[in-house]
């Protein structure tokens, strides 16, 4: 039987992530997960913790040349531990697009993350839910 919608796991664990890198994405059976063309993930939260006294983003690198480019960046943070949670619609990442993460220097970052992946029909239709290819 499958269920609506898909579960996503978000991870990165880095000490130098001054070169962008791609998160890690797993579902609910801790596959390793990779973006088809037409599927876009609504983040739901993120748990970020930065070791050092550095800026770490977030980023949907649309265009894959491993830059911040103006509308990509998703969330920005300090040193700490930062526990962002998006509302009931997530965080939307354009379609095809796996997030990645960027710091402005190196420093040791954990991020931890929800999201939901959907399958998107078309641009001119809203996203439905992607179904799960599990048996249960």
């Amino acid at each position: 039987m499958s269920c609506p919608g898909r579960y996503i796991k978000i991870e990165f664990d880095s000490t130098d992530a001054s070169t962008a890198a791609a998160v890690v994405l797993y579902d609910d059976q801790q596959n390793v997960v990779t973006l088809g063309s037409d599927e876009m993930l609504r983040i739901d939260s993120l748990n970020i913790s930065v070791a050092a006294d550095i800026t770490v983003e977030v980023f949907a690198d649309a265009d894959g040349d491993g830059a911040v480019d103006d509308g990509e960046r998703l969330a920005e943070v300090g040193q700490g531990t930062h526990l962002l949670e998006f509302d009931k619609e997530g965080l939307a990442c354009p379609t095809g697009v796996t997030p990645s993460v960027h710091a402005s220097g190196a420093g040791g970052i954990v991020l931890i993350g929800t999201a939901r992946l959907f399958k998107n029909n078309s641009p001119a239709t809203r996203p439905t839910w992607r179904e799960d290819t599990h048996q249960s």
